[in-house]
């Protein structure tokens, strides 16, 4: 019966992540009550409820430097655990142009590559706002906050800037787990390499737990949300 509707059975240890669902994973990977999550990119707060639904009593900084989505962020998650960030995350901290999109959830600091086939091609631009840009280690500094057990990054084709601002926290092994996008087609002009991104991680000592929310453009993966966790060291 299963093989003719094409399913099959698969044996799973339910102390280990899957691949199949992020929030089952999230869980297994983070087995925190109230863990303390950056989320960086948070636009209007898509991630937030995901973390609220696994974690009620979580800590989140949220990230987003479009005032449009900063209006709905506001209004949708006036919790006192979540602490809204109106500035844009990066390598350094300088003065951004910023890209808003008729879609919000296409809003960077890059431009959408208009010369590579993909399904945004088309989207329409809304504005260009000049946008303060800060660093996750300088933000951590300012916040007296020594460990986050979450980074969450989904800025856009941003991703590696944002990773290089952490580079401090990352080296002091201050970050437990990070979620980040992954686009594999080129979406944004100048855009992240997926390659540089694994092996920055790499380089912390943090391994790759699964890819979710995959998206294909025909038969190629094109984006996806990557998880990632510290991997444990066992001393000889």
């Amino acid at each position: 019966m299963l093989k003719r509707r094409h399913r099959r059975l698969v044996p799973v240890n339910p102390n280990e992540p899957t691949g199949v669902d992020l929030r089952e994973d999230l869980n297994i990977v983070l087995p925190h009550s109230a863990p303390l999550i950056f989320d960086v990119g948070a636009n209007v707060g898509q991630s937030i409820d995901l973390f609220q639904s696994i974690y009620p009593r979580a800590v989140i900084h949220a990230f987003e430097p479009s005032p449009e989505c900063l209006k709905v962020l506001s209004s949708r998650h006036p919790d006192q655990r979540v602490s809204i960030h109106p500035v844009a995350l990066g390598a350094r901290q300088e003065e951004l142009t910023f890209h808003e999109y008729e879609l919000s959830v296409l809003n960077s600091v890059l431009p959408i590559d208009r010369k590579s086939e993909h399904q945004f091609n088309s989207v329409s631009a809304l504005r260009q706002i000049k946008v303060h840009a800060d660093t996750i280690d300088r933000v951590a500094d300012d916040l007296g906050i020594d460990k986050i057990d979450l980074l969450k990054i989904d800025t856009q084709g941003f991703d590696l800037a944002v990773l290089h601002g952490a580079s401090g926290v990352l080296s002091r092994k201050q970050v437990q787990a990070v979620m980040v996008e992954l686009n594999f087609i080129s979406i944004y002009e100048g855009q992240s390499s997926v390659m540089e991104i694994l092996s920055l991680l790499f380089g912390h000592n943090f391994e790759l737990v699964d890819f979710y929310e995959k998206f294909r453009q025909g038969s190629t993966l094109a984006w996806c949300t990557a998880l990632f966790s510290k991997r444990i060291e066992v001393s000889s």
